[in-house]
């Protein structure tokens, strides 16, 4: 590309500048002028490559830091999914101990219930045998 540019340039320079000067000063010129712009092509095109290499390894780091950031994000989403799983469980676990403690609950309350009753009971038959040690132990006991 640069040769065909700088080849029109040197045919334009070389028509341009044979008008009016000496044909060896005019080619001259033309020659050097297409010289000066080639160098310049040359530099400006350097210049693209350097900064295209640039470019490919800044790409090359962000692709990079791309994979480790989703390799991150996957291994979070495992752990997300572990601790949705355990908490699951956990739930249902302290959904049964709940159950379980109103169970235990209920059984304690009747057993006091019962504990009572069996006070009550054990009251009603020792004043009686009290009541007969107390009358037999009177003035008329033998």
């Amino acid at each position: 590309m640069v040769g065909r540019f700088s080849v029109a340039v040197l045919f334009l320079g070389l028509v341009g500048c044979s008008v009016g000067k000496p044909e060896s000063e005019s080619l001259g010129k033309a020659v050097n002028d297409a010289y000066k712009e080639n160098d310049r092509l040359n530099s400006e095109i350097d210049r693209l490559k350097t900064q295209i290499a640039e470019l490919q390894r800044s790409h090359s780091v962000l692709a990079e830091e791309k994979e480790q950031l989703r390799s991150k994000m996957d291994a979070s989403a495992q752990r997300i999914q572990e601790a949705e799983r355990k908490t699951k469980i956990m739930t249902d676990r302290n959904a049964e101990l709940a159950q379980k403690i109103e169970n235990l609950t209920k059984e304690n309350q009747d057993l006091v219930k019962e504990k009572d009753l069996l006070k009550e009971t054990l009251k009603g038959l020792v004043a009686p045998a009290e009541k007969k040690k107390t009358q037999g132990s009177g003035p008329l006991s033998p």
